[in-house]
């Protein structure tokens, strides 16, 4: 093996990425040892299977429809987002892209990459869940001082009411008790 076989493979073989190749039907023919990390297989246990079996059923459609697409034509690009169960039962989001390099008899395959996006998600739902907290919280300042506006209007009248009342007026103690509510 010569020192640029030997860099390729290194390149390869020590990316944080699954790197791998795919026949039309989308069977493994090859896939790079971060595939133990990302898909929890080891890379003799998914060679020989179907990359589209480990994908979450509500996002198998849109994949299939797009892998079909990247086969028909080999100038596209694939590049899509899905989930993707890992050995442990648990799903990751995973970012594929895709290129058709079925027509090049050295390659003779469709090339994949496929990187674990789930922490990257994760924060992204956290961010969309804090700006709808700080909404309801701008909400919520908005509906207090509404409020407040409306109290000091209602405590004032009822100051005036009161200070213009007898004290022996039967409607005297009522609205000492609605300025009290307050």
């Amino acid at each position: 093996m010569d020192r640029r076989d030997e860099r390729f493979r290194a390149l390869v073989e020590e990316s944080p990425d699954v790197i791998g190749l795919f026949d039309a039907e989308a069977n493994i023919s090859y896939i790079s040892p971060a595939a133990t990390h990302i898909f929890g297989y080891s890379p003799e246990e998914l060679i020989g299977q179907n990359v589209l079996a480990l994908i979450h059923p509500d996002d198998l459609e849109r994949v299939q429809a797009a892998f079909t697409e990247l086969v028909a034509n080999p100038a596209k690009n694939l590049l899509i987002e899905y989930r993707n169960r890992h050995k442990d039962g648990s799903w990751r989001f995973l970012e594929a892209n895709g290129i058709n390099r079925l027509a090049d008899p050295g390659v003779a395959a469709i090339i994949g990459h496929f990187r674990d996006i789930s922490e990257r998600k994760l924060l992204e739902e956290q961010y969309r869940q804090s700006q709808k907290m700080e909404a309801i919280g701008r909400l919520a300042a908005g509906v207090a001082h509404d409020f407040n506006n409306l109290l000091t209007v209602i405590m004032g009248y009822c100051e005036m009411v009161v200070g213009a009342l007898r004290a022996e007026d039967p409607l005297r103690a009522p609205m000492t008790e609605i300025h009290k509510a307050g």
